[in-house]
């Protein structure tokens, strides 16, 4: 592999070094196979110039010296100077709320072992205080990944003995259960928190690595990346990687730089640095419900990073629908906002209880939100949103139960037709209308303008009201 691999489209970011720490990745050989890769490229210059490929050679010396040790990844090679690439195994860092409580006790035997194996090969393994350095495969079997916490140097046996086994009683107490307790599905992509400088990107990351152009979802305010779960998931048959964020502020996510606005164009911002961080130079935008005035912004500022946008439930020009209900309820009590809320957008799988009754925080922080949309009164008290028209194509839903206030042209310029969603299709189905229009897109993209448009309008999916 040369430095040049780890900036093509599909690279995926398993995790956001700190000052001092790799980036880790997840990239593509070029037999195809996946490798995972230990990047100091973005750490400081002081790090890079002086630390970055001591670094790199004490890492890659310590899996040298393991090597053939039951749950060790194998190293594979040096890039340069400050990167190289190691084996890939497949598997999910132990986390509380995917974990807890689900793990059997034959897990943390072989996790004993595994280190009992390294002590004889002269190697003391630091870091069980954090337990996502601890993988669990798909046939339940422990793994060990950061073996920069690891020191190359024999101990007394009785002191590693006790150090290891007070580790592992408290990964006991919090992951062990019962002789048949098992997670449904070890491999399960998991919610994750991403540290990037101040900020936390949570993010959900499925289907398929080497999709060029992910879908990036953002959900509703009110709703969590869980969510959207069934709908990522959907995308691996069509082979698509999904990628979900949460906004940073009214979401899970955090931002310095957001802390406390209910500008979309803040928050677009902060998704665009998030985006970034994350590697992702193009995708296929989708947003929910307020979120989808945070994607129009997105488009409107960027526009060479979104290939296409979806709105749900997002006014195009004229506040209508579920969106106009909630802004109404947002100027009531919140008892009467958060009935709203209640009311689902789609026919998907049963909401989980943290989406159907977003905490009081949030939902004061998201009545807000929509209480202080910018809007202008035309003539026959018709609001109208005050926001960037993206210059990109644009495909927008409005739910078919909604009241659609003022009727719209059906098909403006830059958009596909402005069509209703009806309740019993669920959210999975946006992949098909994805993998209907995007062809066309990426085809035309190489042409003119104007016969972008018209591949563009050749290809809309008819209304469905």
């Amino acid at each position: 592999m040369v430095r040049a691999d780890l900036t093509r489209p599909g690279v995926r970011v398993l995790n956001l070094g700190g000052a001092v720490n790799p980036d880790v990745l997840l990239a593509y050989d070029r037999n195809g196979a996946p490798v995972v890769v230990k990047d100091y490229a973005a750490r400081p210059a002081w790090v890079r110039y002086a630390l970055a490929r001591w670094l790199v050679e004490r890492e890659l010396g310590l899996l040298r010296s393991v090597a053939g040790a039951p749950g060790v990844p194998r190293p594979l090679e040096r890039i340069d100077d400050l990167a190289f690439a190691l084996e890939w195994i497949d598997g999910q860092p132990l986390r509380r709320r995917t974990h807890a409580n689900a793990m059997p006790p034959s897990f943390f035997a072989a996790l004993e072992a595994m280190l009992e194996a390294l002590h004889a090969r002269g190697v003391f393994y630091a870091d069980l205080r954090s337990p996502t350095n601890v993988l669990c495969t798909p046939r339940y079997a422990p793994a060990l990944i950061d073996m920069a916490s690891a020191i190359q140097l024999r101990l007394p046996g009785r002191w590693v003995q006790a150090f290891y086994r007070r580790a592992l009683d408290k990964l006991r107490k919090r992951f062990e259960g019962g002789q048949e307790a098992a997670v449904s599905d070890p491999t399960a992509s998991a919610v994750r928190d991403l540290q990037h400088g101040w900020d936390r990107i949570r993010n959900l990351d499925v289907g398929a690595f080497r999709d060029p152009v992910p879908a990036v979802f953002i959900p509703d305010p009110s709703d969590d990346l869980e969510v959207l779960r069934p709908t990522l998931e959907a995308g691996r048959a069509w082979e698509r990687r999904g990628l979900g964020i949460e906004l940073a502020g009214l979401g899970g996510s955090r931002g310095a730089k957001v802390r406390g606005s209910l500008d979309p164009r803040v928050h677009a911002h902060w998704i665009i640095g998030a985006l970034s961080a994350l590697r992702v130079e193009r995708c296929d935008l989708i947003a929910f419900g307020w979120a989808g005035l945070v994607a129009r912004a997105v488009a409107a500022l960027r526009p060479e990073l979104v290939r296409t946008l979806t709105t749900l439930d997002t006014p195009v020009d004229v506040l209508g629908g579920r969106f106009l209900r909630l802004w109404r309820a947002s100027f009531e009590e919140p008892a009467a906002f958060r009935a709203e809320l209640g009311a689902r957008r789609s026919g998907d799988v049963p909401q989980p209880a943290s989406a159907a009754s977003p905490s009081t925080r949030r939902l004061a922080q998201l009545q807000r939100a929509y209480r202080r949309i910018e809007t202008q009164l035309e003539p026959g008290e018709i609001r109208r949103v005050a926001c960037e028209r993206p210059k990109v194509h644009w495909l927008a839903f409005m739910s078919s139960d909604a009241d659609t206030g003022v009727p719209e042209p059906r098909v403006r310029e830059g958009m596909l037709t402005h069509a209703t969603w009806p309740m019993q299709r669920s959210y999975a189905e946006l992949w098909s209308e994805l993998a209907r229009v995007t062809p066309a897109v990426s085809h035309a993209a190489s042409g003119s303008p104007e016969a972008e448009q018209v591949a563009w309008k050749s290809s809309a999916p008819r209304s469905s009201s």
